[in-house]
């Protein structure tokens, strides 16, 4: 989070680094954290999941893990939120490895959506930029 938001606590760490991810958890004590952090290398998306979730983990805090339609292979068949991933790229194949490392932690899906992958189509005409 690059800004505070009011009556929170703002810790940084490279959320590829244990140490320093399972530090922040103790200093802050979330009782849920939006891990959405995005890079396109597989440390900065299997570490940083897998430390994120040990440390939301270590101190009681609900996960909502944020993925991609790229665990899917994209290929026109429908698909939903339980269809098994079949990634064709290797961002697609990181990120359904990052939500296996957040169902091995947190094997019972909750309301916070922990667990489960958002599939949505985007309204025509929209713009990233």
């Amino acid at each position: 989070h690059r800004s505070t938001v009011d009556a929170s606590a703002c810790v940084r760490a490279d959320l590829r680094d244990a140490t320093a991810v399972a530090a922040a958890f103790e200093l802050v004590r979330a009782s849920m954290v939006i891990h959405a952090a995005w890079k396109l290398d597989a440390p900065s998306i299997l570490d940083a999941t897998r430390n994120v979730v040990a440390g939301a983990a270590a101190v009681g805090a609900d996960v909502v893990h944020l993925s991609t339609d790229a665990v899917f292979a994209g290929d026109g068949r429908p698909v939903d939120e339980l269809s098994p991933p079949d990634p064709m790229s290797d961002h697609g194949r990181w990120k359904a490895e990052a939500e296996a490392i957040v169902e091995s932690i947190y094997s019972e899906p909750r309301d916070t959506g922990a667990g489960y992958r958002l599939v949505f189509e985007l309204p025509a005409g929209w713009d990233s930029g």
